[in-house]
């Protein structure tokens, strides 16, 4: 049986990178950064909050985003369970 707080952190995760998602469409790649970032905060092993925040600083021009979501992004895996993020991040 799948337990409240999984619903939770899924709905979580859906709507941050909704949200996300939208303000990279409409070119706010700045509030996008934002948005994926602090779902980062709260999720450092999500990929899809680690991809949306490396296209979104990319955009934005901001290099030291990028660096800083990948390098959390593989923090987290390390330590959550050893493994090391997709190839195509790299």
């Amino acid at each position: 049986m799948i337990r409240q707080r999984d619903l939770s952190h899924a709905r979580f995760q859906r709507t941050v990178s909704e949200l996300g998602e939208a303000l990279s469409q409409a070119g706010a790649w700045q509030q996008s950064l934002s948005c994926f970032t602090r779902g980062q905060d709260a999720d450092p092993a999500s990929e899809a909050f680690c991809r949306g925040a490396m296209v979104a600083g990319h955009h934005a021009g901001d290099k030291s985003a990028v660096a800083m979501a990948y390098q959390r992004y593989v923090h987290a895996l390390e330590n959550e369970d050893g493994t090391a993020p997709a190839a195509y991040l790299h």
